[in-house]
C-alpha cells in the first residue's frame, strides 16, 4: 500500500474514532434524559486489499450508531405498562369514596338500628306525640345516610368522567405526533439512523400505552403502528384515529368514549374490553366498582322501603286513616337511593303514622293504645329482603364489598407495578447509560484516535523527507 494510500485509510480511522468519541459524549450528556436509549457507534474493519501474496488490512470505519435496545424487553413493555397503570387508576379511581363503616354511628346500617329502635318505643306508647315525632326523626336521618352515599358513589362516577375528558387531549397530541415521527425517521433513515428520533418516538409510545393501552408493531419500513387491546387502529400508515367522548343515554349519560377512524369514515364507541391502561382503570372502577356499589345500595333502600311501606300502609292511624307510605320511592330502584326521603304526607305529620293494627267498627277509630301494627314492622329488621339478607347486613356486607373491591384494587396495583418495575430497570440495564462505562469507552476512542494520529504523523514524515530528497 502506498504512503497516500496509508493517509487515506487513517483519514477513515480518525472519522471512525472521532464518531465513537462523540457518541460515548453524547451518552454521558444524556444520562439524565428521560427515555433517552444509550448509543454505540459501530466500526468494523475495512476489507482488506491483496499485495505481494498477502491481504493488508484495510483500517476501520464507521458502519452506524445504532441503539442499544433488548428487543425481548421492549415487547413485554407495553403490555406489563399498561396493567400497572390500569390497576394504579383503578385504585386511584375508588381513593375518594369513604362510606361510613357499618359501625358508625352515620352509616346506613347504624340509622336503619336506630330507626326500628324509635319503631320499638311507638310500639310501646303509640298515643306519645313526641315518640311518634322521633320516629320520623329517625326515618328522615335514615334519608339522609342513604342520599349521602348515593351522592358519594355518583360523585366519584362524575370524578372519573372528568378524568376521562381530560385525558382525550393529550391522547389525540401523543398519536398525532407519532404519525409525524414516523414520517420524520422515515425521511431520515436514508441519511442514518435517526436516534433522537427514535427515542422521541418511543417516548410517545411509552405514554399511549400508558393512557390506552395500545399495542405496538413496526412495519418493514420502520414505521409504527399502534393498536388499542381490541385490535382497533388508533395510530395507522395511514394517519392517526381521533378519541372524543359523549354521554351514553344507556349508561345514566355516563361518558362514553368514541373513536373516529383515521380517515374520518366512521366511528366506534368503546367499552372497557376495548381499551387499557389509565382508560380501562378508571372505566373499570366507574363500572364494575362504583356502578355495581351504586345498584346495590338501589335495591337495598327500594327493598327496604317497600317492605317498611307494604307494613306501614296496613296499619291505621289514630283518626282512622290507612293506606299511606312511609317513604316515597318509584316504581323501580334505579335511582332510589339518590332520592331516597320520607314522603311529604307523612314527613311534618306524626298524626300519620299508622301504629294501630285495627280500628273499632263502630267508631272507625282505633283502640287507645294499640301499637300493634309497629310489630309487623318491626319484624322487618329481622327478615330477609327480596335480596336475601335482613336490611342492616345488606347494607353492611355492601359497605364492606365496596372495601374489598377497593384493597384488592390496591393490592393488584402494587403487583402489576412490581412486575413493571422490574421490566424497567431490565430496559435500564440494556438502554440506560453508564456513566463508567462510557467514561471507558470515551478513553478507549481517544487513545485509538492518538494512536491513529501518530501513525498518521509518522506517514506525512516519510512523505516529507522523500519529497525534500534531491534527485
Amino acid at each position: 500500500m502506498s504512503l497516500l494510500g496509508t493517509l487515506q485509510q487513517g483519514a477513515v480511522g480518525l472519522a471512525a474514532h472521532r464518531s465513537a468519541s462523540n457518541t460515548a459524549s453524547t451518552n454521558l450528556q444524556n444520562v439524565n434524559t428521560p427515555g433517552y436509549a444509550r448509543q454505540r457507534a459501530d466500526l468494523v474493519a475495512v476489507e482488506g486489499t491483496p499485495y505481494r501474496g498477502s491481504i493488508l488490512g484495510g483500517g476501520v470505519h464507521l458502519r452506524t450508531v445504532q441503539q442499544l435496545r433488548d428487543a425481548f424487553i421492549e415487547r413485554q413493555l407495553p403490555q406489563a405498562r399498561s396493567d400497572r397503570y390500569a390497576a394504579q387508576s383503578r385504585a386511584d379511581g375508588l381513593s375518594s369514596l369513604a362510606l361510613q363503616e357499618p359501625s358508625s354511628p352515620d352509616s346506613v346500617a347504624s340509622r336503619m338500628a336506630a330507626f326500628f329502635g324509635s319503631l320499638r318505643q311507638l310500639s310501646t306508647n303509640p298515643s306519645d306525640s313526641s315518640v311518634r315525632q322521633a320516629v320520623l326523626s329517625e326515618a328522615q336521618r335514615l334519608s339522609q345516610s342513604i342520599r349521602r352515599d348515593a351522592q358519594t358513589l355518583n360523585d366519584a362516577a362524575n370524578a372519573i368522567d372528568r378524568r376521562l375528558v381530560d385525558s382525550l387531549p393529550r391522547i389525540n397530541d401523543l398519536a398525532a405526533s407519532v404519525v409525524r415521527l414516523n414520517k420524520a425517521i422515515r425521511e431520515a433513515s436514508a441519511q442514518g439512523t435517526p436516534n433522537e428520533l427514535l427515542d422521541q418516538r418511543q417516548r410517545a409510545v411509552d405514554e399511549l400505552s400508558e393512557l390506552t393501552g395500545i399495542i405496538p408493531l413496526t412495519t418493514s419500513t420502520g414505521e409504527v403502528t399502534l393498536s388499542l387491546p381490541s385490535g382497533a387502529a388508533l395510530v395507522s400508515v395511514a394517519g392517526a384515529a381521533r378519541l372524543s367522548s359523549q354521554p351514553d343515554p344507556a349508561n345514566n349519560g355516563r361518558i362514553a368514549l368514541v373513536l373516529t377512524k383515521s380517515d374520518g369514515n366512521g366511528t366506534l364507541t368503546l367499552t372497557r374490553n376495548d381499551l387499557g391502561g389509565s382508560l380501562r382503570g378508571l372505566i373499570d372502577a366507574r363500572e364494575l366498582d362504583i356502578a355495581t356499589a351504586s345498584a346495590r345500595l338501589d335495591t337495598v333502600a327500594f327493598e327496604f322501603a317497600n317492605a317498611v311501606n307494604a307494613a306501614h300502609a296496613a296499619g291505621f292511624a289514630p283518626d282512622g286513616s290507612t293506606g299511606r307510605p312511609i317513604f316515597a320511592v318509584g316504581a323501580t330502584a334505579p335511582g332510589t337511593a339518590l332520592n331516597f326521603a320520607v314522603d311529604p304526607a307523612v314527613i311534618n305529620n306524626p298524626a300519620a303514622l299508622q301504629a294501630a293494627s285495627a280500628v273499632d267498627a263502630v267508631t272507625g277509630l282505633p283502640t287507645a293504645g294499640d301499637g300493634r301494627n309497629t310489630l309487623a314492622l318491626l319484624a322487618i329488621e329481622r327478615s330477609p329482603l327480596p335480596g336475601g339478607t335482613p336490611p342492616a347486613v345488606a347494607a353492611s356486607t355492601l359497605v364492606a364489598d365496596l372495601g374489598n373491591s377497593i384493597a384488592t384494587a390496591r393490592t393488584e396495583s402494587e403487583a402489576n407495578g412490581l412486575r413493571f418495575d422490574h421490566l424497567t430497570t431490565l430496559r435500564e440495564q440494556a438502554s440506560g447509560v453508564s456513566v463508567d462505562e462510557e467514561m471507558v469507552e470515551l478513553m478507549r476512542s481517544q487513545r485509538a484516535f492518538e494512536a491513529v494520529s501518530k501513525v498518521i504523523k509518522v506517514v506525512d514524515d516519510m512523505l516529507s523527507t522523500l519529497l525534500s530528497l534531491k534527485p
